[in-house]
């Protein structure tokens, strides 16, 4: 075993509380490992602990658990891992593992890259093991793999690695790139669950179309999505960056710099207002961990690499859920924003100004009617889209309209859902069927759906308005 040397890391408090539950044999021959040793050196939070134990680590996993009064479950009972979730504020995921019967040193060295073969003891002093030199690598932000044959034991470390130095703002060496490239093929070995897992994570990093370029050139884009081809993809990689940047002026602590420019200006002048809201929509999680922001990115390669009609193919083969095939699918068929008109009260005012514009109350509805949720997307996408295939020679007046839209539409959306988007029921359909004297059908759905956008326009207010309508729209059907 190569020397250790003592290292200043902060490690977070559950840490010092699983040390203190393991039990005293296990102690001497338990390290902490991965990206948690990782995070600690480079000063960053570390959010989950990973423990590899000389002996039965789902032993050790349920001692600690009990110790902690935390819950306990077998994560991979043949390979020996047991997971600890700890019920605290704080609470993080802790996983323990068997090592490899060789030794500490040999586990590392069995590992995918560098910067992850590192570890820390569980006893005494912070003496770092570091026998691929980790260390160096985090100081010269570097991605280097450990062994080419690392790659191929583990084919899906070939988009690890992308991810890993998107995430961390580092480069690849040239080494680790060339393999990459050359294990590419084998990803079609790999289950489509842990493609997906990686790939996502590459959207939802700090830099989805940096990561996104880098799988392009190193040819690793087709074996995740089998429709892509350079043309189209890379038109996709220009609506993801177009979107890269709009997100980068929308977020609560935005790039300044970049909203000095024209177009990201306007749309965080106009826009900016709903950061907030934006942040929390985009962040939400459809299935846990996987959130409606990562969805987004995914949205706008599919739009551009997919016919309308793949795109839920194309979900179901990456093994999304129901419900983000759905958001998928709304997403692919979005054409554009619905057309705004002049504005109430002005006409042509003779001179270069453009005239103002407003969406109905009425075109707000329908846009989120057919759009559901996923119309916050839509806009977000429709702006990209615009950005993306206009570049510098972006037309003013068109795109400080089409703001103006995104503006009344997501206002609709964040600050009247309830007045303008799905405003309370004032009939139901039994309600209709007996007024009315007809049966159970598409009608019934008809009405109630005319209903809420006379509704949001502000023209019916109370039950017996919406009879009457009602009454009015099955008599005028009638007389057709």
């Amino acid at each position: 075993m190569p020397p250790a040397k003592v290292v200043n890391v902060t490690l977070p408090e559950n840490y010092a509380r699983v040390c203190a539950a393991l039990p005293p044999a296990a102690r001497e021959h338990t390290w902490l490992v991965g990206g948690a040793v990782r995070a600690a050196l480079m000063r960053r939070p570390v959010e989950d602990l990973d423990f590899v134990v000389a002996g039965n680590a789902l032993a050790v996993a349920r001692v600690v658990a009990d110790e902690l009064s935390a819950k306990y479950f077998p994560l991979d009972a043949e390979r020996g891992v047991g997971r600890v979730l700890a019920d605290s504020e704080n609470g993080m995921v802790i996983d323990f593992a068997r090592m490899h019967p060789s030794g500490i040193t040999a586990d590392l060295l069995a590992r995918d890259f560098t910067i992850n073969a590192m570890a820390l003891p569980a006893a005494g002093a912070r003496n770092l093991l570091d026998p691929a030199g980790g260390r160096e690598h985090l100081r010269a932000k570097t991605v280097c793999m450990l062994s080419e044959t690392a790659l191929a034991a583990d084919p899906i470390r070939v988009l690890r690695a992308v991810r890993l130095a998107a995430e961390l703002g580092f480069h690849i060496d040239r080494g680790t790139r060339d393999a990459l490239r050359n294990n590419a093929a084998a990803l079609q070995q790999v289950s489509a669950e842990r493609v997906r897992d990686e790939f996502l994570r590459c959207l939802g990093g700090p830099n989805p179309t940096g990561a996104l370029r880098v799988l392009a050139r190193l040819r690793l884009m087709q074996h995740v999505l089998a429709e892509w081809n350079a043309d189209d993809g890379a038109r996709g990689l220009s609506v993801c960056a177009a979107l890269q940047a709009l997100l980068s002026v929308l977020r609560p602590r935005h790039d300044v710099d970049a909203a000095s420019e024209f177009a990201l200006g306007l749309v965080a002048a106009r826009v900016g207002r709903f950061r907030s809201a934006l942040g929390d929509h985009l962040s939400a999680c459809v299935v846990a961990p996987r959130n409606r922001g990562q969805l987004l990115y995914l949205a706008a390669l599919l739009r551009a690499i997919c016919a309308n009609t793949q795109v839920r193919q194309r979900a179901r083969a990456l093994r999304l859920s129901n419900s983000e095939c759905d958001i998928l699918a709304v997403l692919a068929k979005t054409a554009d924003l619905p057309q705004a008109g002049p504005r109430r009260g002005w006409g042509s005012n003779g001179g270069r100004a453009p005239t103002p514009m407003e969406l109905s109350v009425r075109e707000v509805h329908h846009f989120f009617r057919v759009q559901g949720a996923s119309g916050v997307e839509a806009c977000l996408l429709s702006l990209a889209e615009t950005l993306a295939e206009h570049g510098p020679a972006l037309p003013q007046t068109e795109w400080a309209q089409k703001v103006e839209c995104v503006v009344a539409l997501l206002d609709g959306y964040f600050n009247r859902y309830t007045e303008v988007i799905e405003p309370p029921a004032l009939i139901d359909g039994s309600e209709l069927m007996a007024a009315l004297g007809i049966s159970a059908g598409e009608r019934v759905g008809s009405l109630l759906s005319q209903i809420k956008v006379a509704q949001a326009a502000g023209e019916v207010i109370s039950r017996e308005q919406a009879l009457q309508l009602a009454r009015t729209l099955h008599a005028q059907r009638g007389e057709r």
